[in-house]
């Protein structure tokens, strides 16, 4: 058996639909399935660690200055971005733990504000709720968030997570 590569152009909205018609099929399976605690917020176009980042503004000022929105931004993190407004590298990956499954480490930089930036998992879980399911929102805590990030900043962890 081969593995193959597909290449598909899609257009933003075009993906978020496929992307929610997705996430449906899985919480309507896990239901019908019989499982109690179905999660939300399991879903990422890249990784939750880099979601996380999006979600609490750690978005380093290289990312930020391309003016992309959301989802151009994150990818820009996860892939780098060379294009008419600028040019930057990927962000690093590290192993999960000790897995083989490997995550973007989000960049902890000097006044950076820690504040929520966007509405995933609130999103999702009202996604669910249209779907007469509820669901429990998978969220990466403080604690975990801060740990596996790079400290660019200079603070001490402690400072970092006040």
């Amino acid at each position: 058996m081969s593995l193959r590569t597909y290449s598909i152009n899609l257009s933003q909205d075009e993906l978020k639909k496929q992307a929610g018609e997705l996430r449906q099929s899985q919480w309507l399976g896990l239901a019908d399935s019989g499982i109690d605690f179905i999660p939300s917020n399991d879903f990422s176009f890249y990784d939750g660690m880099l979601d996380m980042a999006v979600l609490v503004n750690a978005i380093p000022d290289g990312y930020r200055s391309l003016a992309l929105d959301e989802i151009d931004t994150a990818f820009a993190m996860a892939r780098g971005y060379q294009g008419r407004k600028g040019d930057v590298k990927a962000l690093p990956m590290k192993k999960w733990f000790n897995t083989n499954y490997h995550y973007i480490v989000p960049e902890l930089e000097a006044g950076l504000d820690i504040l929520l930036n966007g509405m995933k998992p609130f999103a999702e879980y009202r996604e669910a709720q249209a779907c007469d399911i509820d669901t429990r929102p998978v969220v990466i805590g403080p604690y975990t968030f801060m740990k596996l990030s790079q400290n660019k900043s200079q603070l001490s962890f402690t400072r970092l997570l006040e």
